[in-house]
């Protein structure tokens, strides 16, 4: 194969690749979505997280039963 040759088969595989490339991103950018929310300066109470019990927080809750806390840490916090 004659050098040009080779260079205009190289140059078809990466325009071939990076089109793939293209045809495979271009809906994506669809997806990816960023909502900036801005919270006001005067605003009454931050925002919390709530993290739902999985299996730690059930070896937890049997943890302070055995050791005869109510509620673990909360129950600290309440006094009781």
């Amino acid at each position: 194969m004659t050098p040009s040759r080779a260079h205009f088969v190289t140059a078809c595989q990466q325009l071939l690749a990076l089109g793939v490339v293209v045809v495979a991103l271009v809906p994506a950018t669809r997806v990816v979505n960023l909502d900036v929310v801005g919270v006001s300066p005067h605003a009454a109470k931050a925002p919390t997280l709530e993290i739902s019990g999985g299996p730690a927080q059930e070896s937890a809750d049997a943890a302070d039963g055995a050791l005869g806390l109510r509620h673990g840490v909360e129950a600290g916090l309440l006094g009781a």
